[in-house]
C-alpha cells in the first residue's frame, strides 16, 4: 500500500535511492511503496536486501523473508531508517517510513505482490 508521510519529503531523496539502486520510480498506483513530492516509487528487491529482510532462497529461485524475530525486525527498522537519512530524509520521516515499510513486509511476505522479480527490480533507473 502506497504511503505519504507528513511533512512531504523532495523527490531528489528518493532519485538518491535510485542511483543506489534501492528505489524505482512507479506509475502503477497499485505497486507504489512510497509517494514523495513529484513522485512515487517502489522498493527494489536490492534495496530489501541491503536492509537485511531479504534473501535469496535455496536455488536462487524466489525470495525468503530473513527478518522473523521482533529483534531481527528492529534491525531491519533500524537500517531503512538509516537508509533513508542518509538519502537526505528527515530522521523522523525516515523512522515512520521505516516502520511502515516494515510493517507491510512482515504483512505480505516477499509475495508475487511485491513485484520483486520483475526486471526493473533490481536496480534503479537512473532519475528523470
Amino acid at each position: 500500500m502506497a504511503r505519504f508521510h507528513n511533512p512531504p519529503l523532495a523527490r531528489r531523496v528518493g532519485e538518491d535511492l535510485m542511483l543506489r539502486g534501492f528505489l524505482v520510480t512507479e506509475t502503477d498506483a497499485s505497486r507504489v511503496d512510497v509517494i514523495l513530492m513529484g513522485g512515487s516509487f517502489r522498493y527494489t528487491s536490492a534495496f530489501w536486501q541491503h536492509v537485511g529482510a531479504l534473501e535469496r532462497s535455496a536455488g536462487g529461485c524466489g525470495w525468503r523473508f530473513t527478518a522473523r524475530t521482533p529483534e531481527s525486525q528492529a534491525e531491519v527498522r533500524a537500517q531503512i531508517t538509516r537508509a533513508w537519512h542518509a538519502a537526505g530524509a528527515p530522521t523522523a520521516w525516515a523512522d515512520a517510513e521505516a516502520g511502515a515499510a516494515i510493517e507491510s513486509m512482515v504483512a505480505h511476505g516477499p509475495c508475487p505482490s511485491l513485484h520483486l522479480d520483475d526486471p526493473g527490480a533490481g536496480g534503479g533507473a537512473p532519475p528523470g
